[in-house]
């Protein structure tokens, strides 16, 4: 039988490589992004990242990068304002609305296959074109 190993959290600032991913000891996660760090609000915005791994690490190894804007969806990322009922595709950090399924068909996506997301988390996006 396997026991959980526990993770050594580094506990002096570190200098983690753009693009990764870091879980703190303060149960948040971070996307490092040069020298700043983008606070990852909900495991929805985690997922569409489909980061290969996690690192784990203390909020004090975090020290040197300030904090930015909230990360969204990644590029490339349908979703669906609950609320709204509105579709949009992720494109260069914008929301662009979807209003034909041609093209969805076009990218080779259906809406089943939107994520399902809160007005705020879709409001971590600017407004782009309309899609047809």
């Amino acid at each position: 039988m396997f026991s959980k190993k526990k993770v050594q959290r580094p506990n002096f600032p570190v200098n983690y490589p753009s693009g990764v991913c870091v879980h703190t000891d303060k149960d948040e996660y971070f996307y490092i992004n040069g020298k700043y760090r983008h606070v990852i609000v909900g495991h929805r915005i985690l997922n569409s990242w489909s980061f290969p791994f996690i690192i784990e690490s203390s909020e004090y190894a975090l020290v040197k990068y300030p904090r930015s804007a909230p990360l969204g969806f990644r590029d490339g990322s349908l979703v669906t304002d609950i609320s709204s009922g509105k579709t949009y595709f992720i494109s260069q950090r914008l929301r662009r609305p979807v209003q034909t399924p041609d093209f969805l068909r076009y990218v080779g996506l259906k809406l089943k296959d939107a994520i399902l997301v809160s007005t705020e988390e879709i409001n971590l996006h600017k407004d782009g074109e309309v899609l047809k």
